[in-house]
């Protein structure tokens, strides 16, 4: 914020950011995880030491998911952590629980008629060319919220994808034509959102979405029908 004197401005606040390298198993490399992020207030109303919020901390699940569709040409499964829980700076902690890979490399799907979580992509592995190959697409499925003080009870919220999910060829201007795929995820037209604990009495959502598929993707490419 400006200071009100010359060209001086004064920090209003600050964010601190940690990171870890977390082993992935294997032959996997090491990526670097966001471990919590802390934010400092520098500016107080009665203008006294600044103030700092206790850490909002990011806890990777234990099961690596993989990237990639595992198949038997030796390549790596490009395993890596997602959140499994986020601690809150008040102290609550939410829970994420994701969908299992659906693809495999015998079933895997016409790029055009994809109605699994997997899409196509050019990969180079070390060593190789670019290729196309195909990775794994996850959601989230359920998210409990607990409040460790004991002050509210516990929060759970599922999510049911009532139908296929939708692929649209990539239109990205990031990416060059002959390296586009049907590897645009448009989500599912129909989501079932469940918020209660499971044995209660749950409220139940149904959201409806279009999904822009109509766009045809260059003439030698397969099209599919606009949805």
């Amino acid at each position: 914020v400006y200071s009100g004197s010359g060209t001086a401005y004064t920090p209003v606040g600050t964010y601190k950011l940690a990171h870890a390298y977390l082993q992935a198993g294997g032959n996997e490399s090491t990526p670097m995880w966001l471990k919590s992020i802390v934010h400092t207030g520098n500016v107080t109303s009665a203008g006294g030491p600044a103030v700092t919020d206790p850490a909002v901390v990011f806890n990777p699940n234990a099961d690596v998911m993989p990237n990639r569709v595992d198949t038997p040409n030796g390549h790596s499964s490009l395993f890596r952590s997602r959140i499994e829980t986020i601690t809150t700076e008040s102290g609550a902690q939410i829970g994420v629980t994701y969908s299992k890979p659906e693809c495999d490399d015998i079933t895997l799907p016409k790029p055009w008629a994809n109605t699994k979580r997997c899409f196509p992509q050019y990969y180079a592995a070390e060593g190789e060319d670019s290729k196309i190959d195909w990775f794994n697409k996850y959601v989230v499925n359920r998210v409990d919220v607990y409040d460790n003080t004991g002050g509210f009870e516990h929060q759970q919220t599922n999510y049911d994808y009532l139908d296929s999910p939708a692929w649209a060829y990539d239109n990205s201007e990031l990416v060059k034509p002959k390296r586009r795929t049907w590897g645009q995820f448009r989500g599912y037209g129909r989501v079932q959102v469940r918020t209660g604990v499971d044995q209660e009495v749950q409220s139940r959502t149904e959201y409806r979405y279009f999904r822009g598929r109509g766009r045809r993707p260059p003439a030698r490419r397969r099209c599919a029908p606009a949805q």
